[in-house]
């Protein structure tokens, strides 16, 4: 009888591997679907806070049409190999 421990070893091993680009850094991600928060918390670690900070996030060679655009807060993208994001904030003075 397999452990848990196992049983989750061998899920690993089937999980598809997706090689993205966040800021021209190379990335791995296990799901084909990512939120405008997800991308924003590869970029940077964590969501930033502040009423004044603006976040834009842009995608490139996605896996939907169209290919390419602006996610916003909220939605998400259907990503591929090679899926790039520019993330950039701004503060608003």
């Amino acid at each position: 009888m397999e452990s848990e421990k196992e049983e989750k070893q061998e899920e690993k091993k089937h999980e598809k591997v997706y090689k993205i680009f966040v800021n021209t850094r190379e990335k791995e991600v296990t799901t084909d679907i990512l939120t405008y928060e997800d991308v924003v918390i590869l970029a940077f670690g964590s969501i930033p806070k502040g009423d004044s900070i603006r976040i834009t996030v842009l995608f490139h060679h996605a896996d939907q049409h169209p290919a390419e655009g602006t996610l916003l807060p909220g939605q998400s993208v259907k990503i591929k190999n090679n899926t790039s994001f520019d993330v950039t904030q701004t503060n608003r003075s």
